[in-house]
């Protein structure tokens, strides 16, 4: 995040936007002679700036700059079409699954669309009856059963984009991060949700889905780590057959050039053609505020994790946490309980944390901590 600026929600009014002079996966499938459409939530940028998804290098874009909120709901909204405002009185969730079937059938092969829903996202409204399996959801329901049922109706919302879809399309299904403290139950710690560097914030689903999935592969699990980032170079790599080399430098002077291009992601093909495949020592994330490039001016919060992938070295998994005032938490993802962090094992939190941890432990802390100082 520290690269582009970005370590925490673009507010819609914060005057902040991710920065324009960068290379997209738009531009780059563009170049790579895609047709290219985003449609549904943008919130990469300032709200007032309805441009912003056009000069992305989206062919086509249209959906919700930011989160439904204030008087914007789910079925009274404002949208933006290839920069253009106007207000939408659909669920918003059923308009992007329209919009998405209308340009599958409108665009030209080969062509890549990224579909990103507001749902389940706060206000918590529930979604016509027909779009969830819940039954009768009222707006008076508590909200975790509002949540479930706005859930369902992603659930739905893709089934209908399944069926409308070629059979040579590649499919990436992903959460942005774990569910808001207000909607996950006690069991599994509201305080250790979204908006958190913890399991619950960080650990989302990934499905993988169409051809480039091997039939032998078909329904496999892999517990190889991957981050986001991963999906930029799997996708151009699918699009191009060899990734950013076989593209010419950008015409475009304001773009960073393609050879200039700094990726943190790597290929996930491996892992989808052998599940037990291992692509990554570690995965890294952060949060900070306020946002800002390159984290040239004080910070007040700034919040760092990392995870190891398991290996000969370290056959289990373990997490370090490392907080702006010095306080670090230290611990081990335990298999069985996938999605929790467990207790923490440095105790009272200080920094230097090994007192107390065994000889795997300490040789693990020292590890991730390493791979921290250097990044």
């Amino acid at each position: 995040p520290f690269r582009y600026g970005v370590g925490s929600a673009i507010k819609p009014w914060g005057k902040y936007s991710t920065p324009m002079n960068e290379m997209t996966l738009a531009h780059i499938l563009n170049e790579a002679g895609y047709d290219t459409s985003q449609v549904g939530k943008w919130h990469l940028s300032d709200w007032e700036d309805t441009q912003h998804p056009v000069n992305a290098g989206w062919g086509y874009t249209a959906g919700a700059m930011a989160n439904l909120k204030g008087k914007d709901g789910y079925y009274q909204w404002t949208k933006q079409t290839n920069g253009v405002l106007s207000r939408v009185n659909k669920y918003a969730t059923l308009d992007t699954l329209d919009d998405v079937v209308k340009r599958m059938g409108e665009m030209t092969e080969p062509w890549f669309i990224w579909a990103s829903f507001n749902a389940p996202h706060a206000p918590f409204q529930p979604p016509p009856e027909n779009m969830h399996y819940s039954g009768t959801v009222n707006e008076s329901d508590p909200d975790e059963l509002k949540f479930k049922a706005m859930s369902e109706s992603i659930d739905w919302s893709v089934g209908k984009m399944l069926s409308s879809m070629p059979p040579n399309t590649a499919i990436f299904f992903v959460g942005d991060n774990g569910s808001p403290g207000r909607v996950v139950s006690h069991a599994n710690n509201p305080n250790r949700a979204k908006g958190t560097l913890y399991e619950g914030g960080v650990n989302v689903p990934l499905i993988v889905w169409g051809p480039i999935v091997p039939e032998k592969n078909a329904g496999a699990k892999s517990e190889s780590l991957v981050a986001l980032v991963d999906l930029h170079p799997t996708i151009l790599e699918i699009a191009t057959g060899s990734g950013l080399s076989t593209l010419e430098k950008s015409t475009a002077e304001h773009l960073t050039p393609i050879s200039e291009m700094q990726l943190d992601g790597i290929s996930m093909l491996p892992i989808l053609e052998n599940p037990a495949n291992r692509t990554r020592e570690y995965v890294y994330s952060e949060l900070f505020r306020p946002n800002q490039p390159m984290l040239s001016n004080p910070l007040t919060h700034y919040t760092r994790m990392i995870t190891n992938q398991p290996n000969a070295d370290f056959p289990q998994r373990y997490k370090l946490i490392t907080k702006k005032n010095g306080t670090e938490l230290f611990y081990f993802l335990d298999p069985e309980t996938p999605g929790q962090d467990g207790r923490n094992l440095c105790g009272n939190g200080d920094g230097g944390c090994p007192s107390g941890l065994d000889v795997t432990q300490t040789r693990a802390y020292y590890y991730l901590k390493n791979l921290l100082t250097k990044l």
